[in-house]
């Protein structure tokens, strides 16, 4: 293994089991901002509803979910269908579209990860 020279930091892993350090997320929390931001802008960019999309696909997931269903005879006692439908597809939804868009982050932003350091963390 080559010595460093003395103008350059040498960044390493640590061994076993590695807690997560909050305190240097924390202090990565704007890059974790401007990511963030950069990434909703090329999402909403050209679409005509813009950010509004976000809103308006559960709500018509809602809508065709409670016209099926209730033709088959999904009742509830305790609350509206559609609350309840709502209620289930927002956190799947939001569950969904985060496994399968972390793996193309990680993919699409290999030269940022490469290039500089930030806790590797914040990327998906």
């Amino acid at each position: 293994m080559e010595t460093p020279k003395a103008d350059e930091l040498v960044i390493r892993p640590r061994r076993g089991f590695v807690p997560l350090n909050v305190a240097e997320l924390w202090g990565f929390r704007e890059v974790f901002f401007f990511l963030t931001w950069r990434d909703l802008k090329v999402r909403y960019k050209q679409t005509l509803l813009g950010i509004a999309w976000a809103a308006l696909q559960p709500i018509i997931m809602v809508l065709i979910f409670s016209f099926v269903f209730s033709r088959i005879g999904m009742k509830s006692e305790h609350m509206p269908y559609p609350v309840f439908l709502l209620l289930g597809l927002i956190p799947w939804n939001y569950f969904a579209s985060v496994l399968g868009q972390s793996t193309v982050s990680l993919v699409a932003g290999s030269g940022l990860i490469t290039k500089i350091y930030f806790p590797r963390m914040l990327f998906p």
